[in-house]
């Protein structure tokens, strides 16, 4: 014979209430990774102005591209000057 354990739950309650909290935990997780803001490389500059838009040290070169933060590395400017303005969603783009 078993000897009671005075457990209110059996074995398989706990699983399901194990698993349970393992699907509660990894919903959480997929939202929060969904609703996290852009890696710094990925989020475009924001700007209310042309004067907050500075032309990048090296491209976008295309007109109405949108520049964004720490953009790519490099030695040589493909396009030196290019005109970059505040675009109407209030971003940098080359004009």
């Amino acid at each position: 014979m078993r000897a009671q354990t005075g457990l209110a739950f059996g074995r398989s309650a706990v699983r399901v209430l194990a698993l349970a909290v393992l699907a509660a935990t990894a919903l959480v997780a997929c939202r929060a990774e969904r609703d996290a803001p852009a890696p710094a490389g990925e989020a475009p500059i924001p700007c209310k102005t042309d004067a907050d838009c500075r032309s990048p040290a090296c491209g976008p070169c295309k007109s109405g591209e949108v520049l964004k933060r720490g953009g790519p590395s490099c030695t040589v400017n493909p396009c030196p000057g290019v005109p970059v303005v505040c675009s109407p969603q209030k971003v940098c783009v080359v004009r």
